[in-house]
C-alpha cells in the first residue's frame, strides 16, 4: 500500500504540465523581486508604496510586507516552490529519465523478419563482407552484439545523458540559489588610508548569514593613475587581511575587476573619496581640513574653507593628482600649488598631504560555487544534447542480409552515414 502511494506521489511530482506550472510561478515571483525594491526598511515601503496609490492598484506596503515581497527570495512561498520544483526534478529523473538511460542500454534484438519492413538495405552476403561491414561501424565507434542471426549496435549513449545531467545542474542551481540566499551578506565601507577596520556597514544580508568579528582588516594604501588627459584611469587599494592577534595572513593590491579572495569572502574595489587635507602653518602646526564633495554632472570637485589671522580663504581640488587651488573670501583664484609646494601669503603655509579613503565592498556567498558548478554542467548536457543516439539492426535470414536504422536527430546525415559504411565493406 505505501509503495503504491509512493509511485502515485512520484508520478504526480514527475508530470510535466506540474513542473511547467511550478517554473511559472517561479518566474512570476522572480519577476516582482525585480520590480519592487528588496529589502529595504519598512519607512521606505510605506513612503514609495503608499495605501492610497498601490503599485498596479494593488501593491501598497502592506500587501508587500503581508506577501513578504520585500524579501521574496528567502519568503517562505517561494522556498516552498522552490523545494516542490527539486522535488519534481528528482521524481522525474527516477521516474523517467533513469529508466530511459538503462533502457537505451539494454540490447534490443529484432527477433522477427517483418521487424525489417523498412530495412535501410536489403542485401545479398555475396555483395559484401558482413564482417568488414561490422568492422566499419566498429570504427565509427558502434557498439556491437550479437546473438545467432541477429545484431544489434548502438552509438551516441553520451546524447542520453543529456536530460538526467540538465535535471543535476538545475538542482544544483536551486540549491545554490537557497544557500546564498539564507547565508550570504554584503558590505560596504570606505575607509581612509592606513586604518584597520571590521565589517560594520551591512547592506544586504540573509537571515542566516555569519560575520566573523575576528577577522579585521587594513588598508595600507591607496591611489589613482590617471590617463593623458587628467582622467581617472584606475584606482587601487592595498589590503592586508588580519587575524584576531593582528597578524598578516594575506596582503593584495585590488583594482576594478581584481578582487581579494580569502577564504569564503571577497574584496571589491568599489569607489573612493577625499575625506579632508592637512595644512602645515608657520612653527610647523599643522591643522586638518575637512573636504566636502560636491557632483556638478558627473565632475567630482572637493571643497573646503578655512581662516588665519581674520583672513577666509577657501580650497578646492578635482582629483588626487596633487594640484591644489586656493581662492580668496571674494572667489578670486588666489594661487595653485601642489602638494608640499610652499606658498607665501601674508605668512607661509604647505597643503601637506590630502586625506584619502577606499570604498569596497565585502561579500561573502556560500552559495556562488554551486551556481557556477551548475552552469557548468548545463553547458556540458547542452553539448551533449546535440548528440545523436543512433541504433542498427542486422537480421541474417538464408542468402539476405538485412540492415535497419534508427537515429533521433540528424537523420540525413546517418543515412548518408550508413550508406559510405556499407560502399566501403563492398
Amino acid at each position: 500500500m505505501k509503495n503504491k502511494f509512493l509511485k502515485q506521489l512520484l508520478k504526480q511530482f514527475s508530470n510535466l504540465r506540474f513542473a511547467i506550472i511550478l517554473l511559472f510561478l517561479i518566474c512570476c515571483i522572480s519577476a516582482i523581486g525585480t520590480i519592487i525594491e528588496q529589502n529595504q526598511t519598512l519607512q521606505y515601503y510605506q513612503t514609495n508604496y503608499p495605501i492610497t496609490n498601490p503599485l498596479f492598484g494593488f501593491f501598497s506596503w502592506q500587501v508587500i510586507y503581508a506577501l513578504q515581497l520585500d524579501h521574496v527570495y528567502t519568503s517562505n512561498i517561494f522556498i516552498l516552490i522552490l523545494g516542490l520544483f527539486s522535488a519534481s526534478l528528482i521524481s522525474c529523473t527516477f521516474t523517467t529519465q533513469l529508466p530511459n538511460f538503462k533502457k537505451v542500454q539494454s540490447w534490443k534484438f529484432l527477433k522477427r523478419k517483418r521487424d525489417f519492413k523498412k530495412s535501410n538495405y536489403i542485401l545479398t552476403d555475396t555483395e559484401f563482407s558482413r564482417n568488414t561491414l561490422l568492422y566499419q561501424f566498429y570504427l565509427s565507434k558502434y557498439q556491437i552484439y550479437k546473438q545467432g542471426n541477429k545484431t544489434f549496435l548502438f552509438n551516441g549513449l553520451s546524447g542520453r545523458i543529456a536530460p538526467i545531467l540538465v535535471h543535476f545542474s538545475l538542482l544544483l542551481l536551486i540549491t545554490g540559489v537557497i544557500l546564498s540566499s539564507f547565508s550570504s551578506f554584503t558590505a560596504q565601507e570606505m575607509v581612509p588610508r592606513g586604518e584597520v577596520f571590521h565589517v560594520q556597514n551591512i547592506i544586504n544580508s540573509g537571515p542566516n548569514s555569519y560575520i566573523n568579528q575576528n577577522q579585521t582588516y587594513r588598508i595600507n594604501d591607496f591611489w589613482t593613475t590617471y590617463t593623458a588627459d587628467s582622467k581617472i584611469n584606475q584606482f587601487y587599494s592595498d589590503i592586508s587581511v588580519l587575524n584576531n592577534k593582528g597578524e598578516e595572513e594575506l596582503r593584495k593590491t585590488i583594482f576594478v575587476n581584481e578582487p581579494l579572495i580569502y577564504k569564503n569572502t571577497v574584496i571589491y574595489q568599489t569607489d573612493w573619496d577625499v575625506l579632508g587635507i592637512k595644512l602645515k602653518l608657520p612653527n610647523d602646526k599643522i591643522i586638518q581640513l575637512p573636504l566636502k564633495k560636491v557632483n556638478n554632472k558627473g565632475n567630482k570637485f572637493w571643497f573646503s574653507n578655512f581662516e588665519i589671522n581674520q583672513t577666509k580663504f577657501s580650497i578646492v581640488l578635482n582629483n588626487l593628482m596633487g594640484k591644489v587651488f586656493l581662492y580668496d573670501r571674494n572667489g578670486t583664484l588666489v594661487t595653485e600649488a601642489q602638494l608640499g609646494e610652499k606658498i607665501n601669503l601674508d605668512f607661509p603655509i604647505i597643503f601637506n598631504e590630502l586625506i584619502v579613503a577606499t570604498g569596497i565592498q565585502i561579500k561573502v556567498d556560500l552559495g556562488i560555487k554551486l551556481v557556477f558548478l551548475s552552469f557548468f554542467f548545463l553547458i556540458i548536457s547542452t553539448y551533449t544534447s546535440f548528440l545523436s543516439y543512433s541504433q542498427i539492426w542486422i537480421y541474417e535470414n538464408m542468402n539476405q542480409i538485412y540492415l535497419r536504422g534508427e537515429t533521433n536527430r540528424a537523420v540525413l546525415g546517418f543515412q548518408k552515414q550508413i550508406g559510405n559504411l556499407v560502399k566501403k565493406s563492398m
